[in-house]
């Protein structure tokens, strides 16, 4: 092996270097052929020179940071999609099912490798992974087919979304780094036949086989919830897990069980040789065995980076045992990562490689800091030094990917790890019994459901504990670094608190006993650090426009820090693909560091602005939700909202025009809409939406719902004062908003149109645009921009989107400051 051969100190340190490489290729761009010369040369010196041991060792690190560069800078290069000219286009398309489908309630997700592609008269060859998304109704799933099949398809060829907001979920990002580019998009299940079949790997077929017995025997056995919790626990599949248990397992920090890697491949491990022990078998031959186990669990685990991470270290363990050799941890784990990156370079980005190895890393790095601060504990307390070491690891990307600190991490860890180790075990003697007879595979897959349920039930009392996970904003790049380095100075000072230099050291300048202070004094930066990591919290308004698609979602920021959402988006899934609260809005909220609503402003019951604020009201804690008057019709389409709200004890309150709401000193809220009964018109309960208008100094920024013409003119009727820097335009831009003297006393600066990309309602009308045209005010768009955030001191108007960053005056006639006098709410 090549660990036992070189020094281990090359492994480490070349692989530090050739992530730098990889890493640098990401923000320099040069060409590659002068990095590979550079990479080619040093490797020339290397076999031919007889070089010193130092400059050695520099021509090996800069060998491998040219290789890393050079090695990314050719795949950003040259493993692009061959087909950007046909994108949003309809065609047709022949590959093979490269993996499982996912199958979800009203869609399957199939990755192909695309052959062929037709479109009228052009056709061509191609290679390429494709991601196939094909939807249907709800109870009438299609055939679903299998690896190996080969299809033809026919959709429209799209880019996957992408993150349209801070703190969203980047889909495209996700299947870039897999090499996938594109969507084909079919409505029609008539437009995907199987034409044939291939047999592909021979291998990874009978990984697929088993594993498609095993999901039949446990599905059988158990109950749909217990069954996907199964299945995410061996394999890792998650398509089938709820969404409540997913929210618990995220709050408490215990969702790396789902992600199959040295936990479960140190269950595999102890299954195999167990077995192999039970059987009498030779050594080498129990470790063969094990190896060829661990490579087919991998492969049924998908070979994501957090089991192949595992795989490779654990072979390499069971090697070092076989040849009775010590098994060098830091080398093992860098080989691990420059294998993965050699072949994957983009698994760098992956959010599961990071995680898995920087928490492998963490809990052999800090378990000698942990041993010792914790030494006072018996013997039992290394039970809590492993998952405690690994959480300090992974403490600031758990933050950025997640904006959650679970602060009942350590129990729920402690827990998780002991119930899931004996149900793994289970699991796979049924995946194994299910191979030979489905009866004996689900025998024992039922025996995992009151562990499951013994599971589920204490992590939701544990998830329902105040405080159990504390929301945090996304951290900077400089707070990270600043994290790790406090922390491994600490952790370096005591493990070579007696080193002769550090004595020496010791002895001249500081005093007897001074270690506890040291590390009392450090962990006390990094507290501090941590207490006071939040956003800006200057004297400044934030007004964000979310992206939702067709539907609106606002939230406001006031300088004295108070939070107000204004609606929360929610087209039907079918539309989006996506819950809008739970995955737009909510990580939002997080990435911005929010605990809680102090106000909500809903301005009309449609699902295009009620719906995502179901999830909001579940998932963060809200001091009041504010509404138009609950007469009529509106009492019964409001229902699911105040039925959320009693079951939250969140109080409610009805708005009416004059209405004023003061958040602090500075900002106020006046509602101009509505006023008693809009008499039936073409819409109206678009006219009954919430009118609302945020003042700071001499910015004003008008809210306007779903309104439309008739709403105006009673608004005008009412002789307020209307005048704004930023207008919202009406319902998504409609033809039905326009009422040219109302806009003219609002007189804004820019206006902003929440709107969907490609809707089907024609949104935003051209006699809408044509008219803010022709007044020479520039036009924001959520579909064209994404979110757009504005920053204002009372005076000037920052503007963030997702392509540029501007800055206007207030210039309004008569602006000023409102009169808090009014009813407040």
């Amino acid at each position: 092996m090549i660990y036992f051969l070189m020094g281990q100190y090359f492994i480490i340190t070349g692989t530090l270097a050739f992530i730098i490489g990889l890493w640098l290729a990401r923000w320099v761009v040069l060409p590659v052929i002068p990095a590979l010369i550079i990479a080619l040369g040093a490797l020339v010196l290397l076999s031919f020179f007889n070089l010193r041991p130092r400059t050695r060792m520099v021509v090996f690190l800069l060998a491998l940071l040219s290789g890393g560069y050079a090695k990314a800078n050719w795949d950003y290069t040259y493993r692009s999609t061959q087909l950007a000219s046909k994108l949003n286009t309809f065609l047709e398309l022949r590959g093979v099912v490269m993996e499982e489908p996912k199958i979800y309630p009203r869609r399957v997700v199939y990755l192909l490798e695309a052959w062929e592609i037709k479109q009228k008269d052009d056709q061509r060859k191609v290679k390429e992974k494709v991601e196939v998304v094909q939807y249907f109704q709800r109870g009438k799933a299609p055939p679903c087919y299998r690896y190996g099949d080969v299809l033809k398809v026919q959709g429209r060829l799209e880019l996957p979304t992408t993150a349209r907001n801070p703190g969203e979920f980047d889909y495209r990002a996700y299947l870039a780094r897999r090499y996938i580019y594109t969507q084909v998009i079919v409505d029609n299940p008539n437009n995907i036949t199987k034409i044939g079949e291939v047999s592909g790997y021979p291998w990874w077929r009978l990984a697929l086989k088993a594993k498609e017995r095993a999901r039949t025997a446990i599905t059988s056995a158990l109950p749909p919830r217990f069954s996907g919790l199964l299945l995410a626990l061996l394999f890792g599949d998650k398509e089938k897990l709820e969404q409540g248990d997913v929210d618990v397992f995220k709050t408490l920090g215990v969702m790396h069980v789902f992600a199959v890697s040295g936990l479960h491949v140190g269950f595999v491990l102890l299954f195999l040789m167990g077995l192999a022990g039970f059987m009498g078998l030779h050594l080498g031959t129990a470790v063969t065995i094990s190896i060829a186990g661990l490579l087919f669990y991998a492969a049924l685990a998908g070979f994501s980076p957090s089991i192949t991470r595992a795989v490779i270290m654990g072979n390499l363990g069971l090697y070092a045992y076989l040849k009775r050799q010590k098994f060098y941890f830091y080398t093992s784990l860098s080989l691990a990562a420059f294998l993965i990156l050699l072949f994957q370079p983009r698994s760098l980005y992956d959010t599961g490689f990071q995680l898995s190895f920087l928490a492998t890393w963490g809990l052999v790095y800090f378990y000698p800091l942990g041993d010792g601060l914790l030494g006072w504990l018996p013997s039992w307390r290394r039970y809590l030094i492993v998952p405690l070491a690994a959480q300090i690891a992974v403490l600031p990307l758990t933050a950025y990917y997640f904006n959650l600190l679970p602060l009942l991490s350590l129990p729920a860890n402690l827990i998780t790890v002991a119930l899931t180790g004996v149900v793994t075990l289970l699991g796979l003697a049924s995946f194994l019994a299910a191979q030979v007879s489905l009866v004996a595979g689900q025998a024992l897959a039922a025996t995992t459901e009151p562990l499951l349920a013994l599971l589920l039930y204490v992590l939701y009392k544990l998830g329902s504990l105040p405080g159990a996970a504390l929301p945090v904003p996304t951290p900077s790049l400089a707070w990270i670094v600043g994290y790790y380095t406090v922390l491994i100075l600490l952790r370096e000072i005591y493990v070579r608190w007696e080193h002769p230099r550090l004595l020496w050291w010791r002895t001249r300048y500081l005093k007897a006993k001074a270690l506890p202070k040291i590390i009392g004094f450090l962990v006390l930066i990094t507290g501090s650090i941590f207490f006071f990591w939040s956003p800006s919290q200057d004297r400044e308004l934030q007004v964000t426009f979310l992206d939702v698609g067709q539907g609106d979602a606002i939230y406001i920021r006031t300088p004295a820090g108070k939070h107000v959402l204004i609606d929360g988006g929610g087209r039907p899934e079918e539309d989006m693909g996506k819950e809008v609260g739970e995955k737009v809005v909510i990580p939002f909220l997080r990435h911005q560091g929010i605990r809680k609503l102090d106000v909500i402003i809903s301005t009309h019951p449609d699902a295009d602005h009620m719906g995502g604020l179901l999830a909001v009201v579940n998932k963060i804690p809200v001091s009041l939700v504010v509404v138009p008057p609950l007469k009529g019709k509106f009492l019964y389409e409001y229902a699911p909202l105040l039925e959320r709200l009693r079951a939250n004890n969140i109080p409610w309150s009805e708005a009416v025009r004059g209405d004023r709401l003061r958040l602090d000193d500075s900002v106020e809220v006046i509602f101009f809409n509505p006023a008693g009964v809009i008499p039936e018109t073409r819409s109206s309960d678009n006219n009954y939406s919430l009118v609302t208008r945020f003042q700071y100094g001499h910015i004003g920024f008008l809210f306007s719902g779903d309104i439309e013409a008739e709403a105006m003119e009673d608004i005008l009727k009412s002789g307020l004062d209307m005048a704004s820097t930023v207008f919202q335009v009406p319902h998504h831009g409609s033809r039905f908003g326009l009422h040219e003297k109302f806009l003219e006393e609002v007189g804004p600066a820019l206006v902003v149109i929440s709107v969907g990309v490609k809707n089907s309602f024609g949104h935003p009308s051209h006699e809408s645009i044509d008219y803010w045209q022709s007044k020479g005010i520039p036009i924001l768009r959520t579909d064209q921009q994404g979110a757009i955030t504005f920053f204002s001191n009372g005076w000037e108007l920052k503007i963030k989107t997702r392509g540029q960053d501007l800055k206007i005056p207030a210039v309004l006639k008569g602006s000023r400051v409102l009169s808090p006098e009014g009813p407040r709410l």
